[in-house]
């Protein structure tokens, strides 16, 4: 699935104090469960500008094998 734009993001968040999470998932075209994890991290961060919060470095180990 498509990653939803920061401006769309805050565009639905202001949607959702007059509508329902699934009037606004039809109004965007894209899942209740998607809207609801929007609001999810509006309200826990108060976050103003929602931009992804990237994800973790993880650096591959090498692994040293041995012939047995």
């Amino acid at each position: 699935m498509p990653k939803i734009k920061p401006e769309t993001k805050v565009v639905i968040i202001k949607n959702l104090k007059s509508k329902s999470p699934a009037e606004v998932a039809d109004i965007f075209n894209v899942s209740k469960r998607q809207v609801e994890r929007i609001r999810k991290h509006y309200q826990e961060t108060g976050a103003t500008s929602m931009t992804d919060p990237g994800r973790a470095d993880r650096t591959r180990q090498l692994l040293k094998t041995t012939a047995c």
